[in-house]
């Protein structure tokens, strides 16, 4: 037995142009499905690798309280701002 789910590759925040040769960010909508499925509101999400910061912007609209880390100062000032 296979499992698939399927959905739009889309996300609700732009990447500034020097990140767009590098978009590698799931959607938004991905994200929402597993933190719906593992989480409840108000619970705290931990992103070890926030990467371009989908999961804390996703998390946020949701009501839960982000956390993350992320090793490339570069994507960490781009989250932030």
């Amino acid at each position: 037995m296979r499992t698939y789910i399927q959905m739009e590759n889309t996300n609700t925040h732009e990447l500034p142009v020097e990140f767009q040769d590098d978009d590698v960010r799931y959607s938004d909508s991905i994200v929402e499905y597993f933190l719906c499925e593992s989480t409840q509101e108000k619970d705290i999400v931990f992103d070890t690798f926030a990467g371009f910061g989908t999961t804390i912007l996703v998390a946020e609209v949701m009501g839960r309280k982000p956390l993350s880390r992320e090793f490339d100062e570069e994507r960490s000032e781009n989250i932030v701002s």
